[in-house]
């Protein structure tokens, strides 16, 4: 794709460059086919009768045909399926599938596997709740003494169980929220974004393209046909209220600083472009550590980064 070989996402890491392009397609796809060639797919991927392919408007888009609503599809194809059967609303649920994934085997796939894992590390005895899977996360006595008296009624066993409950859903609670982000960040359009890691300034906040290309972010969307010239960057949280009270403060600079410095590379010529990095970085209290850029840590010595061309 032309917008992603410009000069703004040099230096990305290619695991990341090659799913946005695939996100590109697979957006282009759903935008260019026809809605028969959309439940051609799903009732290849159900089994089901091609009879239901003729069903479809034969001039409605993929895009327009799977965002009906769940009934319109289901009546639309009822009379092609038995009656007392659900495969009606299978088909309708698939199609729907086919419109948000271009794989919904695959996406399944993944979230059971995370179910699996996620299962696997729950903890199953009182020995489990000494010390969690992070080494630091060791049993609070004071909230063992607050269990063991308010809610368990002076119980030891069941101050274990309601405590072994609680670390259950803390558990299941991470695992909701990686789901979201893994689930959004597979539809069509979109791209989960590396977890970020601490840079050598010991922040995650800190632009590194190859390993935190967007800090703050977790999910991406390539340009759509109402925002043509725009990349979409979302936080995503599974629940009300999770956010701190700075978070909003430091998403808000984190996205800003990405909005500048990345309009700045757009039409830059290699050479140019790293004069505008010393422009960029002179003005920003901040550092980047960028792969295949010249190695200085510190981007504000502008003077440097201008002599190299």
């Amino acid at each position: 794709m032309s917008w992603l070989n410009s000069n703004e996402f040099k230096g990305l890491n290619p695991v990341l460059l090659a799913r946005m392009n695939l996100a590109q397609d697979e957006l282009n796809w759903i935008g260019a086919a026809s809605a028969r060639a959309l439940v051609e797919i799903a009732c290849n991927q159900l089994g089901a009768t091609m009879a239901a392919v003729d069903a479809a408007p034969s001039d409605m888009s993929a895009f327009d045909f799977g965002n009906m609503p769940h009934r319109e599809l289901t009546d639309l194809f009822k009379p092609l399926f038995p009656g007392g059967t659900s495969l009606a609303d299978d088909l309708a649920d698939q199609v729907q599938l086919c419109r948000a994934f271009s794989d919904p085997a695959h996406i399944l796939s993944v979230v059971t596997g995370h179910v699996i894992n996620a299962a696997a590390k729950f903890p199953h005895s009182a020995e489990d709740l000494k010390v969690g899977d992070n080494k630091g996360d060791v049993l609070d006595p004071f909230i063992l003494a607050a269990n063991y008296e308010l809610l368990s009624n002076r119980s030891l066993s069941r101050t274990v169980e309601t405590s072994l409950s609680h670390k259950v859903l803390m558990k299941i609670e991470d695992l909701v929220g990686k789901m979201h982000e893994v689930v959004l960040g597979a539809m069509r359009g979109n791209f989960n974004i590396p977890e970020p890691q601490r840079g050598l300034g010991g922040t995650k906040e800190v632009i590194q393209p190859y390993t935190n290309p967007f800090p703050g972010a977790d999910i991406g969307q390539v340009p759509t046909p109402d925002k043509p010239a725009a990349i979409r960057l979302f936080q995503v949280k599974n629940k009300t209220g999770s956010a701190t009270g700075g978070d909003g403060a430091r998403l808000g600079r984190q996205l800003t600083m990405e909005q500048e410095l990345f309009s700045l590379l757009l039409s830059a010529t290699p050479c140019a472009a790293i004069d505008r990095w010393g422009q960029f970085f002179a003005s920003h209290p901040i550092r980047l550590y960028w792969s295949g850029m010249p190695p200085w840590t510190n981007w504000r010595d502008h003077s440097r980064a201008r002599s190299c061309c």
